[in-house]
């Protein structure tokens, strides 16, 4: 019974030492753990503040690379503004520069003019004596055209009325000869109303003329022209004309009314 008993003590012995001994292991693994946790958080800490840390450099990178950029780009602006004022400036220089050898171009041309070489203020005195003599000349001149004018407007009036009186005095003149010039009823012929008179083109009837037919100074009637020849003239008779109880018969005088117009 007692090696029984020794073994069951050593065994309840070597238990309670066992079990110390895992208590004590298990107590160091979670201390162990627990550093461990607390390491793995301080790590994730620190991570977070690295990233955080990151974020703001990566933020303040992109900032500073945008402004870089709108730095780059206010400069590109600055030049190219820069060169078109220096272009304009130097385009201005260029039209400074021309006027002043236009300038002194007139001045030569002034000077030339006017044969003297004084100072501007005595040119331009002697400029405007020239432009006032000159305005009077040209006042003069228009005066000068003025009557120029009212005597050629005359004289082209006188003309026309030159020409209507020579055109009247030709009418009239070629008047008094048709008037002048007498002829005779060659024939009649009452059943168509028409006449045949010895006068012709070749004496001045026309179809616009109008004859008239008379005995001795007795008015017999009118005859209108109808046909004309060289020599000879048909004329209807122009019934209402007609002077009571007398009739148009061969052998009576006719004249013209009217001159041809």
């Amino acid at each position: 019974m007692k090696p029984l008993l020794i073994l069951g003590l050593l065994g309840s012995i070597g238990g309670a030492a066992l079990s110390v001994m895992i208590r004590t292991s298990l107590k160091d693994l979670r201390q162990e753990k627990d550093t461990l946790n607390r390491a793995t958080l301080a790590i994730h800490d620190q991570a977070r503040e690295q990233i955080a840390a990151i974020t703001t450099t990566n933020d303040t990178f992109v900032e500073t690379n945008k402004n870089a950029k709108n730095e780059d780009l206010q400069t590109k602006s600055l030049v190219s503004e820069t060169k078109g004022k220096e272009d304009t400036l130097q385009a201005t220089r260029k039209e400074i520069a021309d006027i002043g050898a236009k300038r002194q171009a007139m001045q030569e041309e002034i000077t030339r003019i006017l044969g003297s070489s004084g100072t501007p203020e005595e040119i331009l005195a002697k400029n405007e004596a020239l432009k006032k003599e000159n305005d009077a000349k040209v006042e003069e001149l228009e005066k000068v055209s003025k009557e120029s004018e009212a005597v050629l407007k005359a004289a082209a009036e006188s003309e026309t009325l030159i020409t209507r009186l020579k055109q009247q005095q030709a009418t009239r003149a070629k008047a008094i000869a048709l008037s002048s010039r007498t002829g005779t009823i060659s024939a009649v012929n009452p059943d168509f109303g028409f006449v045949i008179v010895n006068l012709g083109q070749n004496q001045g009837v026309t179809s616009e003329s109008r004859l008239l037919v008379k005995r001795g100074n007795q008015l017999i009637g009118k005859v209108n022209v109808v046909q004309i020849e060289g020599n000879t003239t048909v004329a209807d008779i122009v019934t209402k004309s007609l002077t009571a109880g007398f009739s148009i018969e061969p052998g009576d005088e006719v004249v013209f009314e009217n001159s041809p117009t």
